[in-house]
């Protein structure tokens, strides 16, 4: 990018990245640089190409948490719906009976709305 420019952060020493200074400058409300520094030049500007002038929320790791739980308890429930499941599942995640089967419901209402779903039980092998 720029060359011969070097850049030392005051506080740990470490050499900042020119792009980065730009992105701090520009954008310091933010979390461009850090991005970039996770991702690196090459793949934060496929990032700028795929999301530039698009604002995206991330979610926070208790709400990806709780999507992966509720897809486990839809997959789970969907092989077995019955009570002892329901409740297998509530004290595993920490929920009721009710919660697991709102859950579900939930969730079978989304997956069926936008996808074709098909369950094949695993058949015995003999």
């Amino acid at each position: 990018m720029l060359t011969g420019l070097h850049l030392i952060d005051r506080d740990s020493f470490k050499h900042i990245d020119v792009l980065t200074l730009v992105l701090l400058a520009k954008y310091e409300f933010t979390y461009l640089p850090e991005l970039y520094d996770i991702y690196g030049e090459e793949n934060f500007v496929k990032f700028l190409d795929l999301f530039g002038g698009k604002t995206i929320k991330v979610p926070s790791n208790e709400e990806f948490s709780n999507a992966c739980r509720d897809v486990r308890i839809y997959v789970s429930m969907k092989r077995r719906d019955d009570d002892q499941v329901a409740n297998d599942l509530a004290d595993l995640y920490l929920i009721t009976p009710d919660m697991v089967r709102k859950i579900f419901k939930s969730m079978q209402e989304l997956c069926e709305k936008r996808f074709a779903v098909v369950y094949e039980p695993e058949k015995s092998k003999r």
